[in-house]
């Protein structure tokens, strides 16, 4: 899993109803970038517009996304097997009764 923003590229949202804003911000917020969660348009042309300008940061902030969570494919894994792990357990425990 190379990278879960496009190889480092930041990607804002528009938080809203629709279930694109709602994932999009809950991404955001567990890499710790809420800032990138806009709340309306006028918002989120202005996250936009400071992100591009922003080129000295640039190589940081990409950097900072590939060692995201989101990024690390290996820790996902085992998180997923620990719930799958989980699940198997509860299940058995359910069937022994």
């Amino acid at each position: 899993m190379r990278g879960a923003f496009n190889g480092g590229v930041p990607v804002i949202t528009r938080r809203g109803s629709l279930h694109a804003g709602r994932v999009g911000a809950s991404l955001l917020n567990t890499i710790g970038r809420a800032e990138w969660i806009a709340g309306d348009d006028e918002e989120y042309v202005g996250i936009a517009v400071s992100l591009a300008a922003n080129l000295p940061n640039k190589g940081a902030v990409r950097q900072d996304l590939l060692r995201s969570a989101l990024s690390d494919g290996t820790a996902f894994t085992r998180t997923l097997e620990k719930a799958y792990r989980s699940a198997w357990r509860v299940w058995c425990a359910d069937r022994a009764k």
